[in-house]
């Protein structure tokens, strides 16, 4: 039985949410390098600089390699152009401090990750398909373990609001979300709660 309730109350909260919810990162100017700030209709929404060049860089991978690559496709091809990218993108990760070329990195990463749904979802070779599909969860647990290494900067640490989070300027539009979704939901789920109380009480 589908609980139109709650899906409501999910519903809700990403509207209220959405200005800061691909973020990723406090909404204040400390954070600014790393989120794209998209304004329309005095509304503003903050997407995740390095989640955008990634996804958008997928999206765009898959297109082009579809297009103009499929009949290329190899192993050696494949391989070779992910070994290069890998080292790139690790040695930039775990070296590099600047912003630019760590956009850079997200967009190879985003290209490999193209190449490699548009391959598994075109290719007759299984094989090959077993491969690429291993070879996607060994590159994500591996640059899941390269972040805990080399971890990105915590610019809060550095911030002149720090002893106050999260009742800072990076968190108020989280804050309000909350106060706002907190005085809608709860009273559609008033009765439920008076009820759960009751039957407790009788028990």
């Amino acid at each position: 039985m589908i609980n139109f309730k709650y899906l409501r109350t999910k519903f809700i909260w990403l509207k209220l949410s959405y200005p800061f919810r691909w973020a990723h990162h406090p909404t204040c100017d400390i954070y600014q390098n790393q989120r794209i700030d998209i304004s329309f209709t005095n509304k503003r929404l903050s997407l995740c600089r390095g989640c955008t060049f990634l996804y958008s860089s997928t999206v765009l991978s898959m297109i082009i390699n579809f297009t103009f690559f499929q009949e290329s496709f190899s192993y050696l091809n494949y391989f070779g152009i992910l070994l290069l990218s890998l080292g790139l993108v690790f040695y930039i990760d775990s070296k590099v401090k600047n912003r630019k070329l760590k956009a850079i990195a997200r967009i190879v990463i985003g290209y490999n990750f193209g190449l490699s749904l548009i391959i598994l979802i075109t290719t007759s070779d299984n094989i090959f398909r077993f491969v690429i599909f291993s070879t996607i969860i060994i590159f994500y647990h591996g640059y899941k373990s390269l972040r805990l290494i080399y971890p990105p900067a915590n610019l809060c640490e550095t911030c002149e609001y720090q002893p106050k989070i999260p009742y800072c300027p990076g968190m108020i539009d989280k804050m309000e979300a909350n106060h706002n979704f907190d005085s809608i939901v709860l009273p559609m789920y008033k009765d439920d709660f008076n009820n759960k109380i009751k039957n407790l009480s009788n028990e």
